[in-house]
């Protein structure tokens, strides 16, 4: 059955915000049916006072996006809140800055909050999202539909095609945008990427042949986005610990960090949510290969990294998430 991961409210200014287009939002991801997550995403550059009052206001929605050019100190009361999520271009301190973050706040709060490369998308995919434009936008929750299928590259052609005529259809009757759907791919807990990458294409993530199959699977999406109102990133995501295949692959030591840094070549989000032992100069080279592959790879790239105190095999309890255990670099 498709569910659909999130409906993502995106305000580009914030005049646009009002009682009005919330009632209007929430109104129609009731007419979706099964929506899992209700969330709003805001403008870059609104000053401090303006994105309290904002978030005030968008108390009903599941969770929120707030981008930011710079730390401060208000951006780390902010990761406070486990509804906040936040982004930031990966620069030389970035290492630093989370590992203060983990200290002070702990794992969770490096959970909200993801570094870039490139420009930063407007996407549903939380945290390195931002709005140029006011409307909604969806992403979908597919990976068992697909596993289950005889065919799943003509299933998920199907369910892209239904999906936006019906997201187009809501929005005419509640007069909000449709901005389109991110394609992309992305596990939660036991709908695994390792399962279904090994359905598609009969290739376990790490091992030989992991990097040609992400890029046949990331060549369908860019295929199927072309046919569909489509935004964002459009390429599989590999977010370890929402990944109940990628923790059991760390727990056998068949997965490393670092080879899902080199993953980044072929997918945006390939080193994400990545729990590691809090070690500063090791996380600062993770984080230089994973810029190194940026800058060659000329397009957007996302990553999220999650220090703890625990060691390599250790289980550390993510709040909101599960228990994951902390990976080798």
């Amino acid at each position: 059955m498709v569910i659909l991961r999130s409906i993502s409210l995106h305000i580009s200014k914030p005049s646009d915000l009002n009682g009005s287009l919330l009632n209007r939002f929430l109104e129609l991801s009731e007419s979706l049916g099964d929506v899992w997550t209700r969330r709003a995403v805001l403008p870059e550059g609104v000053r401090e006072e303006t994105i309290t009052g904002l978030i005030d206001m968008l108390n009903q929605v599941d969770l929120i996006a707030v981008p930011f050019n710079k730390p401060s100190p208000f951006m780390m009361k902010l990761l406070e809140d486990p509804k906040i999520f936040t982004s930031l271009p990966l620069m030389e301190k970035s290492a630093d800055f989370v590992c203060e973050i983990s200290k002070n706040l702990g794992e969770r709060a490096c959970a909200q909050l993801g570094f870039f490369h490139g420009s930063r998308p407007m996407t549903p995919y939380f945290p390195i999202t931002r709005s140029t434009r006011t409307g909604f936008s969806s992403c979908m929750r597919v990976i068992p539909d697909l596993i289950s299928s005889e065919n799943p590259v003509e299933r998920f052609w199907k369910i892209s095609r239904e999906i936006n005529d019906l997201l187009i259809e809501a929005s005419t009757e509640h007069s909000i945008p449709f901005l389109g759907i991110d394609l992309s791919i992305s596990p939660w807990m036991e709908e695994s990427c390792v399962d279904l990458m090994k359905a598609m294409f009969g290739v376990i993530i790490g091992e030989p042949g992991t990097i040609s199959a992400i890029w046949n699977m990331n060549r369908l999406l860019g295929k199927v986005s072309k046919k569909v109102r489509s935004i964002g990133f459009n390429e599989l995501m590999l977010p370890y610990a929402e990944d109940n295949g990628l923790m059991k692959l760390a727990r056998e030591s068949r997965l490393r960090a670092r080879d899902l840094v080199s993953i980044i070549s072929v997918c945006v989000a390939g080193f994400d949510m990545a729990v590691i032992p809090r070690d500063l100069e090791v996380i600062r080279a993770l984080l230089r290969d994973a810029q190194a592959i940026a800058v060659k790879k000329r397009r957007s790239v996302g990553v999220r990294v999650i220090p703890t105190e625990a060691q390599i095999g250790e289980e550390v309890k993510l709040e909101g998430f599960t228990t994951v255990p902390v990976m080798s670099p």
